[in-house]
């Protein structure tokens, strides 16, 4: 089913009455990113991430963006992870992380409400909390945030990472083995 044909009224009448994306995405045969874009709106599935200004009023918590962006250089990791993948043109998928490691949830927490995306978790038995956005529609909001803020000291992991995500999406997913070749010898030039 196209994303346009998705009946909106209904979408959002199950929405609102409870009924959880994953729930409703099932319902259609769609993922729960198109039940998610069709609801904001959104009719084609190219990612649409409104400008960070645009949402900070949404957000609403104590934050400055530069101590976020001070935090971010101290704690925070830009990864670009490839794995195999049956299926796929070139046999493997690259997949965008955003991820802060910390053992105050709290922070975290702060964080997340701040960019209004990702999660928080514990990871493993040490007592460290994780801070993680996946996927390219959410770490294009904070690749946009980034390029409006820019870093100091990982201002090259966030170069690196961000051209990795440029190139996937404008190949719209599509990539072939050289550039996966390109990929995995780009992710590590870093610093």
């Amino acid at each position: 089913m196209k994303l346009k044909e998705l009946p909106l009224d209904k979408l959002k009448e199950e929405y609102n009455t409870g009924g959880t994306l994953r729930e409703i995405a099932k319902k259609y045969g769609v993922g729960t990113t198109t039940i998610h874009r069709r609801l904001n709106g959104q009719t084609s599935m190219k990612p649409q991430i409104r400008h960070f200004k645009q949402l900070q009023h949404l957000i609403g918590n104590n934050l400055d963006k530069g101590w976020v962006v001070g935090f971010v250089d101290g704690e925070a990791n830009f990864s670009i992870i490839v794995h195999k993948k049956r299926g796929y043109v070139s046999g493997k998928k690259v997949f965008p992380t955003f991820n802060i490691a910390q053992n105050k949830k709290d922070i975290l927490l702060e964080i997340k409400k701040f960019f209004g995306i990702g999660s928080v978790s514990k990871k493993g038995k040490d007592g460290v909390y994780s801070y993680r956005v996946n996927g390219y529609t959410s770490c294009e909001f904070i690749k946009r945030f980034f390029e409006e803020n820019p870093l100091r000291v990982k201002q090259r992991d966030f170069e690196v990472w961000k051209s990795i995500i440029d190139v996937v999406i404008e190949k719209k997913y599509l990539l072939a083995k050289e550039d996966i070749e390109w990929i995995e010898k780009t992710r590590f030039k870093r610093r």
